[in-house]
């Protein structure tokens, strides 16, 4: 019913520790490895496949290491040929019942064009790639499912989360990818925010009750050198970017809701009004030390390291209360009684475990 794609680049470590991953689980569902690495690493990468194709439902297609994302997930999804897709990192897993769920939902509801579950982020120590100490946090997914793409529209960009990890139908997703490509959006925002924009006009999303993803998140860059939202807003070439996304998803919401392409600029332009306002003011807060979450994060941190055992015993106690920040913390998904246990452990397992254990496959 569905094909996984994992776009790839001079990670082989971390596409090894997933696709052990993945045999471990006997995962039957096609694969798509999509590398663009530099020569050693492609090297690597195509060892790599040799070493676990005998197990897995395996491709790789190999692409210049300077191809760009969007033209890169353009081609390769014009080789998958199952109804539905998600895409995937190479750092990060998903859950066979996660997928599956979410697939059988979107085959019985053809009103939605997304679906994921519950997700967590996790920081792993030493790392990057095997570690024993690990840091989990609930990662936000929704649902949203009014009636009109208008509503979706301005629900999705008014409380922003990624869809670019949900389940899609492949046919949207080809074309929205397409749409990326053609109108050349930059690298990152505007590629990850066009098609996401897109699927939520096309269709609702769905967040089912299930363990869906369990995703690393690396430390960040904190110099003043690093590319932030206002030096993405300031850069010249944002105007034109803006005029391309905003023109095609007048388009689109204009011929879904049948409304005159002025009243459906308008739309666009509260929604994104919104989401850029947004992301200034949290960006500007986390950048200059004023955003409360990270106080506390900080404050955190600099408790367990004078006191340690304080931290695991802060979010033991957390775990025994309802609610997804509490019930997706590390003590909770370690307990057999949490409903997202079983889940869980494979990928738990993946990280924890010796890298020569994981190549004896």
């Amino acid at each position: 019913m569905f094909s996984i794609v994992i776009p790839t680049r001079n990670r082989a470590p971390f596409l090894e520790r997933l696709l052990t991953y993945c045999v471990v689980l006997k995962v039957k569902q096609p694969i798509w490895i999509a590398d663009s690495s530099l020569t050693d690493a492609a090297g690597e990468i195509r060892d790599l496949i040799n070493r676990v194709r005998p197990h897995l439902n395996l491709d790789l297609i190999s692409y210049d290491p300077e191809i760009g994302i969007a033209d890169k997930l353009n081609d390769v999804l014009c080789h998958v040929h199952t109804e539905l897709v998600v895409l995937g990192a190479d750092d990060d897993f998903f859950t066979p019942r996660g997928l599956q769920n979410a697939a059988e939902f979107l085959h019985a509801n053809s009103d939605f064009s997304l679906a994921h579950g519950k997700s967590v982020t996790f920081e792993l120590a030493p790392g990057p790639v095997y570690g024993d100490t690990l840091r989990v946090a609930n990662y936000p997914q929704r649902s949203i499912e009014h009636s009109t793409a208008s509503e979706r529209l301005l629900d999705h960009l008014t409380r922003y989360s990624t869809t670019w990890y949900s389940m899609h139908r492949l046919e949207q997703l080809r074309r929205n990818m397409q749409t990326v490509a053609k109108l050349q959006m930059e690298p990152v925002s505007f590629t990850e925010l066009l098609p996401s924009c897109l699927s939520l006009i096309q269709g609702k999303s769905k967040k089912l009750d299930v363990l869906y993803a369990v995703r690393q998140v690396h430390p960040r860059r904190n110099d003043v050198a690093s590319v932030d939202t206002f030096d993405w807003v300031a850069d010249s070439r944002w105007p034109v970017q803006f005029g391309r996304f905003r023109d095609r998803l007048t388009e689109e919401l204009a011929q879904r809701d049948n409304i005159s392409p002025d009243a459906a600029r308008e739309t666009v332009k509260r929604a994104f009004w919104f989401y850029l306002g947004q992301r200034l003011s949290s960006k500007w807060r986390q950048r200059y030390g004023e955003d409360r979450t990270i106080q506390r994060a900080r404050l955190k941190e600099q408790v367990a390291r004078r006191v340690p055992g304080v931290l695991p015993a802060w979010q033991r106690a957390r775990s025994l209360f309802s609610g997804d920040e509490n019930q997706l913390l590390l003590p909770a998904l370690l307990r057999s009684s949490s409903p997202y246990h079983a889940e869980f452990m494979p990928s738990y397992r993946a990280l924890t475990e010796s890298q020569d254990r994981v190549r004896k496959i």
